[in-house]
Formats: structure tokens, sequence, C-alpha cells
């Protein structure tokens, strides 16, 4: 039987796509949700990134039809967002919770589908255990949502592979093609790899201008190699004066920091196109806070630099991290 679903925000929270696990399934979420994935999409923690991508993913599927009656996406998951204005503090509501509080008009919006739907199987999904309490305590189903968790791979790459080996090889024999010819669609500076349909890699471009995507050639910045495509595109868009910022995403260990020391140390010693390059970095902990550290100012950010020390330790030799000095 076709189950419904009502998502409260800590499911979004921990997985802004969990609406992919609930195959053959109606998923509502309050309207109360997105009230509560705004407030908190202004930070700069993990829950504050899951919030504005889970806000642009639902922004993406509200585009293709009426989100309010119900939009199916792929695996026959119908999801729909309830914007009806319930009066909390009426009787019909009375002890379900503070009425300005999020989590009182998530729940009033399960217990209205779940009066509306009596046949239906209707659930509560939700990592918040007081609120699933809530919810069984009024005889509805309640579950945790313990799927994977959002991956960075549903996030824009920045790059696209694509199998069309005429493109490869004139980019390869010219340096230079006009993506229209192929009729190939790329974003300002995206970076593509040609592939042939046995998917051996053929050439690698960026898009520089609306006719013109041009040859990716290996670089070597500071004497350091990319061992992927993705750290060869990094390394081509640092390196290019015409773009003012570029912003790198991944997982720890993957040689972001690495790969920007790098090609500053290039652009500023080698190359002599920069006086000097500056280091900033964020100090709010992403998990358990080291609390109060004592020392000069350089002994209390000392560990919030450890990454970006150990990396300029492997770039340059010991006598030549001490002349630098601290990093500003």
């Amino acid at each position: 039987m076709r189950k419904t679903y009502v998502f409260d925000t800590s499911t979004l929270i921990y997985d802004p796509v969990a609406y992919k696990s609930f195959t053959h399934s109606d998923i509502i979420i309050p309207i109360a949700v997105l009230n509560e994935l705004d407030k908190l999409k202004k930070g700069a923690n993990e829950a504050s990134k899951n919030a504005r991508v889970a806000i642009r993913l639902l922004d993406e599927i509200a585009n293709k039809g009426d989100i309010s009656m119900g939009i199916l996406l792929d695996d026959d998951v119908m999801l729909s967002i309830d914007a009806t204005y319930r009066d909390t503090t009426s009787h019909e509501y009375r002890g379900f919770g503070d009425p300005t509080y999020g989590d009182t008009h998530i729940l009033a919006c399960l217990y209205s589908t779940w009066q509306l739907h009596p046949t239906h199987d209707v659930s509560l999904v939700s990592n918040d255990i007081n609120l699933r309490v809530k919810a069984k305590s009024r005889g509805i189903d309640a579950e945790s949502h313990e799927g994977e968790k959002y991956s960075l791979s549903d996030l824009y790459a920045g790059f696209q592979i694509i199998n069309h080996e005429d493109a490869g090889m004139a980019l390869q024999q010219d340096g230079k093609i006009d993506p229209r010819v192929f009729g190939i669609k790329l974003n300002p500076n995206e970076c593509v790899l040609f592939q042939a349909d046995n998917g051996d890699n053929i050439s690698m471009g960026r898009k520089v201008a609306t006719d013109c995507v041009r040859l990716v050639r290996r670089a070597f910045p500071w004497g350091i190699a990319s061992r992927n495509k993705e750290q060869q595109f990094a390394m081509d868009l640092i390196l290019d004066r015409n773009i003012d910022l570029v912003t790198l995403i991944g997982r720890a260990g993957t040689g972001k920091s690495l790969i920007v020391l790098a090609t500053a140390l290039d652009l500023v010693l080698q190359k002599k196109e920069y006086d000097k390059f500056i280091i900033y970095r964020p100090i709010q902990p992403v998990g358990n806070d080291i609390g109060y550290l004592p020392g000069t100012m350089e002994e209390k950010l000392a560990p919030w630099f450890s990454a970006i020390m150990d990396n300029m330790e492997m770039l340059l030799p010991p006598r030549a991290v001490a002349e630098t000095g601290s990093v500003s």
C-alpha cells in the first residue's frame, strides 16, 4: 500500500535529498519546514550548508510544476509542500505546543494529514526524538531517517564528461573549438573532459568565451602534479588571472589546500604576477569546540592553521618556512 510521509526540518538538514529514499510514496513538506530552513541557511556550519542545498533543490523541483498539488519525481515519489495555515491556538490543536514554535505547526500538519487520509498509512519522518514521541502519543507512526547523507556529487561539479570523439580530437589538435559547432552547452568557465565511446580520455577543456572552449594543458605549479581531473581543472582555474574567484568543495584529504597553496606560491614567487597572498581561515569549529587556549595570539590560532602549515612544510624547505614567518 502507498504510504504518506510528512518530513520535518531535521530530516532535510541531515539529508537534503531524503525524499529519494522513500520510493513509491507521497512526501509532504510543511511550510513551517521551509520557514525553519530559511532561518538556518545564513550560517557557516554543516546544518546551514544543507539548508541552502535543500532550498535550492526544492526550488528546482517547484519549477517543474505546481508543487502545492504535488510533483512526481523519479521512483514514483510524489513530493508536495503543504502551505495550509492552521490556527494552532484552536481547540483542535490544543496541547500541541507553543503556537509560535515550528514543531507545533509541523505536528499540526501531520495530524491534519492523518485525519484527512484515515485509510492511508501516514507517518512522520524526523530525527527529532521529542517530535517523534509527540506524534506517537497521538497514535501516529513516526520514524527517523538514517539513510545515506547528502552527497557532494549532487552539487554543481563545475565540469562535464562528454562522449564526443570529434570534439575531443579537434580540441587536442587545434587547442580550441567552438562548442556550438558540436552542439555542446557549457556554463561560463565550466570544464569538460571529452571521451571516446569506449571510455578512453581524449582531451580536457574549459569554456572561456561563448564561442571558445580552450584546451586545458597539464600544469605543474610549484612542482606539484595533479592526480585527477578535478585537481587539474582546479589548477587551470586558479592560474587564470581572468577569473577573480574560484571556489573548491570536497571531502577532507582531496588536496584542496595543497593545490591552492602550490598555485599561490607559483603565482607570487615564481611568476611574480602578485605581490603577496593572504590566507584566511574560519575559527569556527565544525565539531566540538576546543575551548579557550592559553598563550599568545599566534599560539591560540596555531590549531586552526595546522593543516595550512603542514602543507607549507611540504611545499617549502624548513629554512624557507622559517624565513616566511607566520601566515597571515
